[in-house]
């Protein structure tokens, strides 16, 4: 938790410069109304996620399935963690409906253990490309929800050699809220669900003895973040 502190902190730091700027251009050019949405925009966000993987380890397998002759082992565990990132999209709005597309990317460490001899699974990093449909209402204030692809990396380091790492991709679903806070600075939190499906791998035991590996996994995630507003559209 000290590490996402940290992240939390440069994100907060990053926000507090674009807020100074944008409230000296205020200063400028006197305070102003607008509290469109529309336009390209760029973020930072930090969070925690956690998320849960069940399935079977099949040690000796033939078949691609856990159905050996040896008794597939069941697992079951439980990751959590941090994550920080940044984020970029583009809004459209139409009177107070606002709509528009975003694509993220976080570094994280979502991990967990599984079985007496410490087997790690972790996400190491995390990505969308998401919609998002939204309300502007009580000036400057918007919720939304949001819905898309999520992908992340996802490394094992199993017990006796049986390690491996791979990409998952799976759907999410979501929602959030955004407020501005001057005329092109918002700051926001969002939570979605990530789905990433049945999943499956090979690997080897004691190097030489082939094992398949299967399991279902989802994860919840809580960012809070900001948005600065490039252009209008």
């Amino acid at each position: 938790m000290s590490v996402l502190r940290k992240m939390a902190g440069v994100v907060a730091s990053v926000a507090t410069v674009f807020l100074l700027n944008s409230q000296a251009a205020l200063a400028d050019n006197g305070p102003s109304s607008d509290t469109e949405w529309g336009g390209f925009y760029v973020g930072a966000h930090a969070g925690y996620g956690w998320g849960n993987r069940d399935g079977c380890v099949d040690v000796l397998d033939l078949n691609n399935a856990c159905d050996g002759i040896i008794p597939p082992i069941p697992f079951d565990y439980d990751q959590k963690g941090w994550l920080a990132g940044g984020q970029f999209g583009y809004n459209h709005q139409i009177d107070q409906f606002v709509f528009g597309a975003e694509v993220e990317a976080s570094f994280g460490d979502i991990d967990g253990t599984v079985g007496p001899l410490n087997s790690r699974g972790e996400y190491s990093w995390l990505g969308t490309a998401k919609l998002r449909a939204g309300w502007a209402f009580m000036d400057n204030l918007m919720a939304y929800a949001t819905g898309g692809l999520a992908v992340a990396e996802f490394e094992y380091e199993g017990a006796l050699g049986c390690s491996f790492d791979q990409t998952r991709v799976g759907w999410l679903v979501g929602g959030g809220a955004e407020y501005k806070v001057t005329e092109r600075a918002s700051v926001r939190m969002e939570y979605n669900y990530r789905n990433f499906g049945e999943e499956s791998a090979r690997c080897n035991v004691l190097a030489i003895i082939p094992t398949y590996t299967e399991a279902d996994a989802d994860m919840h995630v809580i960012t809070f973040g900001f948005n600065y507003l490039l252009g209008r559209q």
